[in-house]
């Protein structure tokens, strides 16, 4: 069932404005799906840390790197800050150990900004050594499994 007819109008999608504005080869498609799509365009203040109206906790800050529109997602449970550092690295692995994804991937598959991410990796890394903080890499499930950051509940 698409989205729009399961949840009806009024529905809003939130973007930085790298995501909404900004695209290359792999984000186009995308980008005229949501344009063309019932959703409403969130608004999203600019700034260094961005958050959201109706969800407090979630702060958002515009990385670029693997593609114009990355975005980190910090939450906050309890005493830690869990970043969400979305695409800048395939696994904890290679974030720690400051690994680049390799040519193939970052200039043929998925075209990639490698100079941003050469500065990011360092900077989450340094993060997630801090005890209060914990970042987690969306590509790499066993990292995520293994995180302690419990399951959303209401």
């Amino acid at each position: 069932m698409p989205f729009c007819v399961a949840r009806g109008s009024g529905a809003s999608v939130f973007q930085t404005s790298w995501q909404r504005d900004l695209h290359n080869f792999n984000t186009v498609e995308g980008a005229g799906v949501v344009t063309d799509s019932c959703l409403e365009p969130g608004n999203l203040g600019e700034g260094t840390i961005m958050t959201v109206e109706g969800f407090p906790g979630i702060g958002m800050v515009a990385l670029g790197g693997h593609t114009p529109g990355s975005t980190l997602f910090a939450v906050a449970i309890d005493d830690q800050l869990w970043l969400l550092s979305g695409d800048i690295s395939n696994s904890m692995a290679d974030l720690q150990g400051d690994t680049g994804k390799g040519f193939l991937y970052s200039y043929l598959l998925v075209p990639e900004n490698t100079a941003r991410n050469d500065i990011l990796r360092p900077w989450l890394g340094e993060l997630d050594a801090k005890e209060d903080m914990t970042v987690i890499v969306s590509h790499d499930l066993l990292d995520i499994a293994e995180s302690g950051m419990g399951e959303y509940s209401r």
